[in-house]
C-alpha cells in the first residue's frame, strides 16, 4: 500500500535547501512576508518555519523527505489527507498546492517540503473526558475515511499479522537476548569521559528502569512476549505516530451560554509517520500518552473508557479491543528500550532534549503499570 504513488514535487529555480523564502514562494506566487522558526518537527529534528504572508493566512512549511523514497511515503500521506478530508475529517491540515499542482517541493540538495495551513490550539497533557471524546470521535473518523482503501482508491487491506504486534515481539526477543543490566554496564564500562547532559540523565533513568524490572519481575513477561505468535487481525492506513503534543485543541464559547466553554479538536498534525497497522495502534499510542499514575485511575480502565469513546463512532472488533492495552503495555517497554538505545548506546543528537526528557519521564512513571498488567494473565491470551 505504501510508496505506490508517484510524488507530484517540483524544485523552484535556484533554491538551495535554506533559501526558504524561494521554497516558499513557489507557492505562494512571492516571497513571504515573514518567516520564523518554530524549530523542530516533534523528536525527529525536521526544520519548521512558521510562514507569513501578506493579506492571507500564515502557514507551516517543514521537511519531510530526503530522499526519493521517503519523498514517495510523503506523497502517499498527502493523498490520505485528501482522502480524510474528502470524507469530512477537516482537522486535518490540508498540504497546498503550488499553481503547477504539486503539493511537494524540493530544494538543490533533495530535500522536499510542504506548506499547510498554520493551525491554531495547543496540545492537552491532561484532557478532561470530553476532550478524550472529542478526541477520539476525529480519530474514529479519520480510520473510517481511510478503512474503504488505501487513499488512492486501492482495495481495503486483507486481514494480516499488525506490524505494531510484530516490531513487539522481535524487539521482546532481543530484548530478553541482551537485557537492560547487561547493555548500561557496557555503557558504564566505557570510562566516564564527557558525558552529554542528556546522556547522563538517560541513564540514571535507566538505572530506575532496571530497578523496576527486577522488582516486577519484567524479564519473565518479556520471554513470554518474545514467544508470542501474533494473531491476524484487519490491517489499514493509521498515523501510527499519534502522541498527545499532535493533537490541538481549542476553546470554544457555546452559543448562547458565554460562560461555558468547550474545547474541541483544531487540528491533527505530524502525519507522516503514518503506514499500514491496525487501529488499536492509534487509539492505544494517544490514549496511552494521556495517562499517568496521577490521574488516579489504572491505564487499562482509562483505555477502555476511550474506546468506548471512540466506539460511539466506529465499533472495534473484539480483537482490536484486546489489543489496545497489550499495545500500550509492551509498547511503554519499547519505547523506553528504543530511548535507551539512541541517546545512550548510539549517542544520538536531538533538537529539544527538554522534550526527550519529559518523554523519559512519562514512559519511567508508566513503567510500573504496564509490568503489573502483563504479568497478570498469559500474555497470548489478551490478544
Amino acid at each position: 500500500m505504501e510508496g505506490t504513488l508517484t510524488p507530484a514535487v517540483v524544485t523552484p529555480s535556484g533554491a538551495g535547501p535554506t533559501d526558504l523564502g524561494s521554497i516558499a514562494a513557489t507557492w505562494l506566487g512571492e516571497r513571504p512576508t515573514r518567516l520564523e522558526s518554530v524549530g523542530p518537527g516533534g523528536l525527529s529534528g525536521a526544520p519548521v518555519v512558521r510562514v507569513g504572508r501578506a493579506g492571507g493566512r500564515d502557514a507551516v512549511l517543514k521537511r519531510v523527505a530526503g530522499d526519493a523514497a521517503a519523498a514517495r511515503r510523503a506523497a502517499w500521506v498527502h493523498a490520505l489527507i485528501h482522502r480524510a478530508r474528502s470524507h469530512g475529517v477537516s482537522e486535518l491540515p490540508a498540504p497546498l498546492s503550488t499553481p503547477a499542482g504539486a503539493t511537494l517541493v524540493a530544494d538543490t540538495e533533495g530535500g522536499v517540503w510542504e506548506l499547510v495551513p498554520f493551525m491554531a490550539g495547543r496540545p492537552l497533557e491532561r484532557p478532561s473526558a470530553f476532550e478524550v471524546a472529542r478526541a477520539m470521535d476525529v480519530l474514529a473518523r479519520l480510520h473510517e475515511a481511510w478503512g474503504s482503501g488505501a487513499g488512492d482508491g486501492g482495495p481495503p487491506q486483507a486481514s494480516d499479522f499488525p506490524p505494531s504486534i510484530v516490531r513487539r515481539i522481535e524487539q521482546a526477543r532481543m530484548l530478553a537476548s541482551l537485557p537492560w543490566s547487561r547493555r548500561l554496564d557496557r555503557c558504564l564500562s566505557r570510562g566516564a569521559g564527557d558525558v552529554p547532559p542528556l546522556v547522563a540523565d538517560a541513564m540514571k533513568t535507566w538505572e530506575r528502569a532496571i530497578v523496576m524490572f527486577t522488582a516486577l519481575d519484567g524479564t519473565r513477561i518479556v520471554r513470554r512476549v518474545a514467544g508470542m505468535k501474533p494473531p491476524s487481525l484487519p490491517l489499514q492506513p493509521v498515523l501510527r505516530d499519534i502522541w498527545f503534543d499532535h493533537v490541538l485543541f481549542e476553546r470554544r464559547t457555546a452559543a448562547g451560554a458565554s460562560s461555558e466553554r468547550h474545547a474541541q479538536v483544531a487540528a491533527v498534525i505530524d502525519l507522516h509517520g503514518a503506514g499500514v497497522d491496525s487501529p488499536a495502534t492509534d487509539i492505544a499510542r494517544l490514549a496511552g500518552s494521556w495517562w499517568s499514575p496521577g490521574l488516579g485511575v489504572a491505564f487499562d480502565a482509562w483505555l477502555a473508557d476511550a474506546m468506548d469513546r471512540y466506539s460511539a463512532r466506529r465499533v472495534l472488533g473484539a480483537g482490536e479491543r484486546a489489543l489496545v492495552p497489550w499495545l500500550h503495555a509492551v509498547g511503554v517497554i519499547c519505547s523506553l528500550d528504543n530511548w535507551f538505545r539512541w541517546v545512550v548506546e548510539e549517542r544520538r543528537l536531538f533538537a529539544d532534549a527538554p522534550r526527550v526528557r519529559a518523554r523519559l519521564e512519562r514512559l519511567i512513571e508508566a513503567l510500573p503499570g504496564a509490568l503489573a498488567w502483563l504479568a497478570v494473565d498469559p500474555v497470548a491470551s489478551r490478544v
